[in-house]
């Protein structure tokens, strides 16, 4: 941002725009420990965040824009298990109404 005055002008500028916006502002330098405390302090009176650094920040963004999403819609139950009983039917050798794993096993010794 170059020196610390056009730190601050960027600053109230900033200020200035989310007073007018009902929109979340935040500050994002690409240096992890570059802002100010007197930048810091002022946006934080205006409840701006300062978020330092780029991969960091863009982080927190990005964290931002996905809690701000509405959620997806749960998905629809796919039933009572039917397509299990089934594999365990045809795993058995044939169809039968026990579909436990002991009672494959007997039937399994039964064949055998």
């Amino acid at each position: 941002m170059g020196s610390p005055a056009r730190a601050l002008d960027y600053g109230k500028t900033l200020a200035e725009g989310a007073q007018q916006s009902a929109k979340p502002f935040y500050l994002m330098t690409t240096r992890s420990a570059s802002s100010a405390a007197t930048l810091a302090a002022l946006l934080r009176e205006h409840g701006i965040a300062v978020v330092g650094g780029t991969r960091a920040g863009l982080g927190a963004v990005d964290r931002l824009a996905r809690w701000s999403e509405p959620l997806a819609a749960p998905r629809p139950s796919r039933g009572a298990g039917g397509a299990i009983r089934s594999m365990q039917r045809v795993a058995c050798g044939r169809p039968s109404t026990s579909t436990t794993p002991s009672a494959c096993s007997r039937q399994a010794a039964c064949r055998s």
